[in-house]
């Protein structure tokens, strides 16, 4: 089955596009800005993240900002315990953005649907980033960029 669907997999290991299809938006309101300052980086794991950064940059994931409002980078230790996931702590930004309501369909119905599979497949999404960089934010709508630079943190 992968190979019939084998375009909807990066197997060479290309830059992952991105859908125009919708733009993410961030509602925040009258809120005042949320700024939490960088956190500490061990120093024998900058090179690791400016590295992580600047492919992130290179790949139009990330960009350059001055904006007044900033969410930390963090290293999460993956359970194979391999170099460590770089994260964003969006929490003080989660805490002051609108929250938006859409009808879920109920979990009986979802069980219903694939009680009658035969194919159960789980995939790692490469480091998780296809989460966060397959779709667009509006530009007016984005008060936290993705990533501060961190060599203002050495």
């Amino acid at each position: 089955m992968i190979w019939e669907f084998q375009e909807a997999f990066n197997l060479k290991e290309e830059p992952l596009g991105r859908t125009n299809l919708v733009e993410h938006k961030i509602e925040t309101g009258d809120s005042d800005r949320v700024y939490v300052p960088p956190r500490f980086i061990p120093y024998a794991l900058r090179p690791a993240v400016e590295a992580e950064v600047q492919a992130l940059k290179e790949q139009g994931h990330i960009r350059v900002s001055s904006s007044e409002w900033n969410a930390p980078i963090v290293l999460v230790k993956r359970k194979d315990k391999s170099h460590p996931r770089l994260c964003v702590d969006y929490r003080a930004l989660n805490s002051q953005t609108k929250l938006e309501f859409y009808p879920l369909p109920l979990i009986e119905d979802i069980l219903y649907q694939v009680s009658q599979s035969k194919w159960f497949s789980t995939l790692d999404l490469r480091s998780g980033t296809i989460k966060y960089h397959w779709m667009t934010t509006q530009y007016r709508s984005q008060p936290s960029p993705p990533m501060k630079d961190i060599s203002s943190t050495q």
